[in-house]
């Protein structure tokens, strides 16, 4: 019989690494935190809590800095934010909160069962708010729990979660554990199933859905050379699609416009769109803050999402330093100050 502790470590991490029992020789091993800021586009804004929970706002029309607006946001504590369905959603994993526009306020809408588990991240799936842990994910508003199914062939290590993304009715989490490989992951909460899909030499770096039901994804590795899978997933995790490998090239991030059918990416320190599979630039990052990404070696510069924003305009979110935007051909840094 599988023990507790094999399913606490498959969806893992919340952006947080999990270890195994440990023996009376093992030393802890250290966590990592939830990687890096939750960036999310409200109406007009452009909006950036970081991981010590304070919060900037930028308007979407000008990129100017709106304090005004940032200082409401931040009248209730939060740890996670996330959008959908017009809706802006936090938690401070007590309670899960909805942000009222016209009165510039937050407004609770319930509690969330107490776990024993960390947690990942928030996401909104059609106007459901879910809070994503590591063996499970619950809906914010019912309390409802759906513990992580017993998946065949699940890796058993300590993976951590790499991208979250909600789409349709489903909740997907894609994980990594360097050159062991990684998990795409997916929560359908209509029926309540799970769906896998698992490659040992690559990991999930990206998620974004087409508008279709499908599911692009980059699989990458990082462990002295880089290489990407660049796949299309159905709705049960099977691959519909993949492309020739892309060998010395490491996708960190894919965003899909859905109005010009055009996936886009961020590869090592460059924005790219994709055509017939293969990166073309759009735009170099220049130099990024490194990240720390377990058991990967020589690539990982930071950079966390991707997503469109407008036509011809995208946010790009690192982890540790300033969100961009690339709008007009030009990019934008936008100010932390």
């Amino acid at each position: 019989m599988t023990t507790p502790w094999v399913w606490g470590v498959v969806l893992l991490g919340s952006l947080t690494v999990l270890a195994a029992p440990k023996t009376s020789a093992e030393k802890p091993q250290p966590s990592l935190e939830k990687r890096g800021p939750s960036v999310v586009v409200q109406g007009e804004h452009i909006v950036h809590l970081s991981g010590e929970g304070k919060v900037h706002a930028w308007r979407l029309g000008d990129l100017g800095a709106d304090p005004d607006y940032a200082r409401a946001l931040a009248s209730q504590r939060m740890l996670l934010l996330a959008t959908g369905g017009g809706q802006l959603w936090g938690t401070d994993l007590a309670r899960v909160y909805r942000w009222s526009e016209k009165e510039r306020a937050w407004t609770s809408e319930g509690s969330l069962p107490a776990r024993k588990e960390a947690a990942i991240d928030l996401a909104v799936v059609g106007d459901r708010p879910v809070v994503v842990y590591t063996s499970s994910v619950v809906e914010a508003l019912t309390g409802k729990v759906h513990p992580l199914s017993k998946l065949k062939n699940a890796f058993a290590k300590g993976f951590r979660a790499l991208a979250v993304h909600a789409s349709g009715t489903h909740v997907w989490v894609g994980t990594g554990y360097g050159e062991w490989g990684g998990c795409l992951f997916g929560l359908d909460l209509k029926s309540g199933q799970w769906a896998q899909s698992k490659d040992s030499l690559h990991y999930v770096t990206g998620i974004s859905g087409d508008g279709k039901g499908n599911l692009w994804v980059s699989w990458s590795m990082s462990h002295f050379m880089a290489n990407t899978l660049l796949r299309v997933h159905r709705l049960d995790a099977t691959v519909a699609k993949e492309y020739p490998e892309l060998k010395s090239k490491y996708i960190q991030t894919v965003a899909w416009d859905d109005a010009r059918k055009v996936l886009y990416g961020i590869e090592q320190n460059s924005l790219v769109r994709f055509e017939e599979g293969k990166p073309v630039e759009l735009s170099a990052l220049g130099q990024l803050p490194y990240a720390q990404e377990p058991n990967a070696i020589g690539v990982s510069p930071g950079m966390i999402r991707l997503e469109v924003i407008g036509p011809e305009r995208l946010l790009l979110v690192h982890e540790s330093r300033a969100p961009f935007v690339y709008a007009d051909g030009k990019l934008v840094t936008l100010s932390l100050e």
